[in-house]
């Protein structure tokens, strides 16, 4: 092996068991170019003594042995998943915690509502917020308590907003199996929009519901894959929904998802400051604040990797010919995404709209933010056209509080 691997391995190895805190600004010039962060010492500078046999046998086994077990330290390291005993308690600040019982194994799946909603309000509509592929709603949705940034406390007063973690994320354990597939995280987001909708009242099998939209009903509103989920639960004729909102979703008419029950992940990977920041794509468009704080929380709450199996079951999605789900023609849609979001663009939402077919009686809408990316919630310059675009339809069923030039709606 030469010295180039040597660094290389060194390099793994001490990046897969160190957390290091460098500038935001280190990671906006990744962007353009992938730069190491750090640099192991030279193996003349571990092993002085060049000639000794000592030496020389230290040096062949740590060539040999780093390069083979660097996997291995994501394994042996002392991180743990937190739980509400163990937790930073600020995180949670505003917040009460639910733990709900899965209707599909009785696992429990644990959901945040605001302090200040309890107990609910008849005149308020709930809403259920859906966190994406790595990190917990607590760091996407609660960012910064009581700040811009955190979202689950921006909604008017007539919306009781609550977020849930899927198997293996936040203060939700794992299962048995330590992986999350997307059919276990339908099943469980059904179960708690049934447990909202029964906390606020609703009933949708009453007359009373059959006459009209009942706004005791949950909305749903997913992000990234969590939109890939929404839309699923939303096809799954599930009866507890009431309007669906599909936030930088990654769906692809094009990919089919291969069939395979192998997790993306090996066990207990860790998470890295590096893919903590990886949605904040257009320089310049995140505080370095706001960003470092992200990472902070989101390495704090998700410090190992769940791991993601069977994703061929998104492959049941429209226009796919395995599609066993129709949206309900009267739930109202909301498309949103970024214009420069580089995991959701704006020609795959129009081909997803188009995918979603006739609404019937309900309302379909799409709105691309300018000059935005994959988190338009958290950014500076989007942050609100994002909120008014998602509060004016979850008040008034369409997006027309937004701003001419704003936005793009369709």
């Amino acid at each position: 092996m030469g010295n180039s691997d040597l660094r290389k391995s060194r390099v793994a190895a001490v990046k897969a068991v160190t957390h290091h805190h460098s500038d935001i600004t280190q990671f906006q010039s990744r962007i353009s170019k992938q730069r190491l962060s750090s640099h192991p010492p030279h193996p003349t500078m571990l092993f002085p003594n060049k000639t000794s046999v000592t030496s020389i046998l230290l040096l062949s086994i740590y060539i040999l042995i780093i390069p083979i077990h660097v996997s291995t330290f994501s394994i042996k390291h002392n991180v743990v998943r937190p739980t509400l005993e163990t937790i930073d308690k600020k995180l949670l600040e505003g917040l009460e915690t639910h733990t709900v019982p899965s209707l599909l194994d009785s696992h429990p799946i644990t959901v945040y509502s605001l302090s200040s909603n309890s107990p609910p309000s008849d005149s308020q509509s709930p809403l259920l917020l859906l966190h994406g592929r790595t990190w917990s709603s607590l760091s996407v949705y609660h960012l910064n308590p009581n700040t811009p940034t955190d979202l689950i406390t921006s909604f008017p007063s007539t919306c009781a907003p609550y977020m849930m973690d899927f198997r293996g994320f936040g203060l939700t354990p794992s299962d048995s199996s330590d992986t999350v597939s997307p059919s276990k995280c339908v099943e469980d987001c059904k179960t708690v929009l049934k447990w909202i909708a029964e906390r606020h009242g609703a009933n949708p099998n009453t007359a009373e519901a059959a006459n009209y939209r009942d706004q005791r009903l949950p909305s749903l509103i997913g992000w990234s894959q969590g939109a890939l989920i929404a839309q699923m639960v939303s096809q799954s004729n599930c009866e507890y929904l009431n309007k669906l909102v599909l936030f930088g979703s990654i769906y692809n008419r094009t990919l089919t998802y291969p069939t395979s029950s192998t997790p993306l992940h090996p066990l207990n990977t860790l998470n890295t400051k590096s893919s903590s920041l990886e949605d904040f794509t257009i320089e310049g468009s995140v505080l370095p604040s706001t960003a470092s704080a992200f990472s902070v929380a989101a390495l704090t709450v998700d410090p190992i990797k769940s791991r993601w199996t069977n994703l061929h079951e998104f492959n049941t999605l429209p226009p796919s010919p395995l599609s066993t789900y129709r949206i309900t023609d009267t739930t109202p849609v909301l498309l949103i995404t970024g214009s420069h979001d580089p995991y959701s663009s704006p020609q795959t939402q129009i081909e997803l709209f188009q995918d979603l077919g006739d609404r019937g009686g309900g309302d379909k809408s799409l709105v691309v933010i300018a000059g935005s990316d994959h988190a338009s919630h958290l950014l500076e310059g989007s942050r609100e056209r994002w909120k008014k675009a998602v509060n004016g339809f979850l008040e008034f069923g369409e997006s027309c509080s937004l701003n001419s030039g704003d936005t793009y709606t369709i």
